[in-house]
């Protein structure tokens, strides 16, 4: 087992537990463990079988779920501050989830055209290799006798 997948998967077994997964809805289970780590299923299935420690980690997780780090809000002002904390969080979340986005579809656009533009070039170095070509003449192979 690579040390980057155990990592990786330790990292996303945190990921749950802290409430902060990105990649998945934030159930714990192994598909959603193995999403949030970038890693196939059965990389995590493999990984619980070699480490015993990390697989209690996520059984643990799994049978007493999330760990409660903050207290819940006293008053109704201290529940309304943290909502709009969440959301200005979220909205922050939400703009550079959309930046990234412009940037890979610029990214996209810009390969789409390179792509292009390196097929119409084949395209024209093909026509005038054929046209450099003698006409085609057939080549008579002798038969082997056998």
């Amino acid at each position: 087992m690579k040390q980057s997948s155990y990592d990786a998967i330790d990292a996303a077994i945190e990921r749950h537990a802290n409430g902060t997964a990105k990649l998945t809805d934030g159930k714990i289970t192994h598909v959603n463990i193995a999403k949030e780590a970038k890693v196939g299923r059965a990389t995590v299935y493999r990984c619980f079988d070699e480490h015993a420690a990390l697989k209690e980690k996520f059984e643990k997780l799994k049978k007493n779920g999330l760990n409660q780090t903050q207290e819940p809000p006293q008053t109704l002002h201290e529940a309304f501050l943290a909502a709009k904390k969440e959301i200005k969080q979220l909205r922050d979340n939400l703009k550079e989830e959309k930046q990234r986005s412009e940037h890979k579809e610029k990214l996209s656009a810009n390969m789409i055209f390179i792509l292009k533009r390196e097929i119409q070039r084949l395209e024209t170095e093909n026509k005038n290799l054929r046209k450099l070509l003698p006409a085609p003449s057939i080549i008579h192979l002798p038969q082997q006798l056998g």
